[in-house]
């Protein structure tokens, strides 16, 4: 049995083989190395030396009929791997010391040793602050935990439901059963009737692992809730705020759900109005939908086309659709302006004025230098 140390590892396991000779050959020349089997077996170490204190994963030693037929002085050594990463088997682990000759000659011997079992358990996520649940829904809730011990663990999980309302239920296996060091989600259901009132209570969880050792209780806080939904901020896809006529316009509008239930298929329309107040509501509109979890925010995407409409000024309103369940908070309108489409200017008409000029300045002095005359002598 390996003994666990302060440095988080096993302490090194020593002793000493006798080998007997039962060949028929003067000298036989023999090398000896180690195997361990397991899922952790590339961790451990396994070293031998023949007399020399010169550890190493192999050695060597002769024996004979001129020689010895006996070799007392074969020292090995195995080390186990880390207890982060050592197993504990029931069976222990497997540990072959495989003795070889030059002539193809091979023995095995294989002894056990054991790894003393760690039991441990670790939440993998905090678990959250509060679920919220709806009248007549069920909510599921998953504990995501590891076993940080070594071994194969059965977790008891024990549930204190005192708190729990009058007509509601909590269901969910009292037991886990998962290997060493890994990680899994026990889970556990709350059922709200359809009546269900405002209610706010805790269920608290206790676990104990094979070895009775126990560990802190988990809290889990239960709240009748809905979607709070709200548009936080919109934003024009390339920046700015005016829009320009004849054009399309893409607006990014984050929309949070700060509520403690998921949020499902939530539409957003954009309408562009003559007034604020948006009773004079435009052909102009879009609509994007999406689902929006609890406690998040998600970005929707509207589309205006603005092929028809004219330069002025006007109001863009974005609005939660009112059919949406849960709470919905409103979201002012905002003045934009329209624009005119800019004139697509270019320099290359001056370049062709600049060169006419320059051809009718040319023309205009060759004509001038020619059409001078000498004045002739009367005689």
């Amino acid at each position: 049995m390996a003994i666990a140390n302060s440095d988080g590892g096993f302490d090194s396991l020593e002793f000493i083989v006798r080998v007997d000779y039962e060949g028929h050959e003067p000298l036989d020349s023999f090398s000896v190395f180690g195997s361990v089997a397991g899922t952790d077996s590339n961790d451990w170490l396994v070293e031998f030396h023949n007399g020399s204190e010169d550890w190493n994963v192999t050695t060597a030693f002769d024996m004979g009929l001129d020689n010895t037929l006996n070799f007392s002085n074969l020292n090995v050594r195995v080390t186990p791997a880390n207890q982060s990463i050592a197993h504990s088997f029931e069976g222990g682990h497997g540990v072959t010391m495989t003795i070889t000759a030059f002539d193809g000659y091979l023995e095995d011997h294989t002894f056990t040793v054991r790894i003393p079992q760690i039991h441990g358990f670790a939440l993998t996520e905090p678990m959250d602050e509060t679920y919220g649940i709806q009248p007549g829904e069920a909510l599921n809730v998953g504990i995501k935990f590891t076993n940080t011990g070594n071994g194969d663990e059965r977790f008891e999980f024990e549930f204190d439901d005192t708190e729990l309302p009058e007509g509601w239920e909590r269901t969910g296996a009292t037991s886990h059963t998962i290997g060493a060091f890994v990680s899994s989600t026990h889970t556990m259901t709350v059922v709200a009737p359809a009546n269900a009132s405002q209610e706010d209570f805790t269920i608290y969880v206790s676990v104990r692992d094979k070895a009775n050792g126990t560990y802190p209780d988990i809290e889990i806080h239960v709240q009748t809730s809905q979607p709070a939904l709200r548009i936080d901020s919109h934003q024009l896809y390339g920046g700015g705020i005016d829009l320009v006529s004849g054009q399309s316009a893409l607006y990014y509008v984050s929309v949070t759900n700060s509520g403690l239930i998921d949020a499902s298929m939530v539409q957003l329309n954009g309408t562009l109005c003559s007034d604020v107040n948006c009773n004079s509501a435009l052909p102009v509109n879009g609509t994007d939908i999406g689902d929006i979890p609890a406690s998040s925010t998600v970005t929707f995407e509207i589309l205006l086309d603005l092929s028809d409409i004219d330069p002025a000024t006007y109001y863009v309103q974005f609005e939660i659709n009112a059919a949406a369940s849960g709470s919905v908070e409103e979201y002012d309108s905002q003045q934009v302006k329209v624009r005119s489409t800019p004139i697509e200017e270019t320099t290359d008409w001056i370049t062709w004025l600049l060169g006419g000029l320059l051809v009718v300045a040319l023309l205009l002095l060759t004509r001038g230098s020619g059409g001078r005359r000498r004045s002739s002598a009367p005689f």
